[in-house]
């Protein structure tokens, strides 16, 4: 499994916009589990719950499972919604 710069910077080579989505997405869901963790810690489960609620809600719209689709037509869908031309590697 690859750490969340590295996946950072593989997107980067594709596309810089794509690359500093995927960190940011990253980071956020790194904050989002720590967050978790703590509420979980004080036996918190309604914390646990809206951390994870709010992480769902920031990036419903970017974030979907696709089965079976490839490596070319995420990444095309992907730059598509930043709005940017399909770039083949």
């Amino acid at each position: 499994m690859l750490d969340y710069k590295t996946a950072g910077a593989l997107a980067m080579s594709y596309d810089g916009m794509l690359g500093i989505e995927v960190l940011t997405i990253l980071e956020d869901s790194l904050n989002t589990i720590q967050a978790m963790t703590i509420e979980a810690a004080k036996d918190n489960s309604a914390g646990v719950l809206k951390a994870a609620a709010g992480f769902r809600e920031r990036y419903r719209e970017r974030l979907a499972f696709r089965p079976g689709a490839s490596e070319n037509e995420d990444r095309s869908i992907a730059l598509k919604r930043l709005g940017r031309k399909d770039l083949q590697p």
